[in-house]
């Protein structure tokens, strides 16, 4: 089994020949300590190997929620449809708004929830408080929070945590955007690729 990290700018571990985009021989680890091993560990998900944001490269990720299938296809998105995608280290980044505020933002398909910086939240009352886990920092708990997220003409309502200082502080430093995690698919069929450099949502019928 392979986990699909969007989040991630490459793919490291077992089972990865013949992924489009994936070099021959990828390494065991993405950086040192971070390997398959210690990440099922702490997700407590099994899986062999990890394929990051490069396979974006060559194929279109498309996201069917409705039918529950991931394809990395060879269409490409239509430049006139959606909105554009930068290409940060192999991971794609668009422009968004959260709570009315413009922010880049990315897709992590590695990630069940959103992240925000502190201070959109700053007086704002949480709707839960649940256990994540960052790699290399581990489990934490966070206050959740329900925000608007604008992308394009799409808007939904999505949930949002709040990174640890100690990350907060290396995202800061890095210039990394908004988090956006999985709760995306709940709304949307979602299409990206950094070949055509698009991201395409259409709205899943309720």
């Amino acid at each position: 089994m392979l986990l699909l990290d969007t989040g991630a700018p490459t793919s490291f571990g077992k089972g990865l020949a013949g992924v489009p985009g994936v070099p021959e021989d990828p390494p065991e680890a993405m950086l040192e300590g971070l390997t398959i091993d210690w990440l099922v560990d702490h997700v407590r998900h099994g899986f062999h190997g990890l394929v990051g944001a490069e396979v974006l490269r060559e194929r279109t990720l498309v996201i069917d929620p409705a039918e529950r299938t991931v394809e990395l296809k060879t269409d490409i998105i239509d430049r006139d449809a959606g909105v554009p995608v930068r290409d940060l280290m192999n991971v794609p980044i668009f422009e968004g708004a959260v709570a009315g505020q413009a922010t880049d933002v990315i897709f992590d398909t590695g990630a069940p929830l959103g992240f925000v910086p502190a201070n959109l939240v700053a007086g704002l009352q949480p709707v839960d408080r649940i256990a994540e886990f960052y790699p290399l920092f581990g489990p934490f708990e966070t206050d959740v929070y329900e925000l608007p997220l604008q992308i394009g003409n799409e808007c939904a309502t999505l949930r949002f945590g709040v990174l640890p200082e100690q990350v907060a502080l290396m995202h800061t430093a890095a210039q990394l955007p908004v988090l956006v995690g999985l709760g995306l698919l709940e709304r949307y069929r979602l299409s990206i690729g950094l070949r055509e450099k698009r991201l395409q949502l259409e709205a899943i019928e309720s």
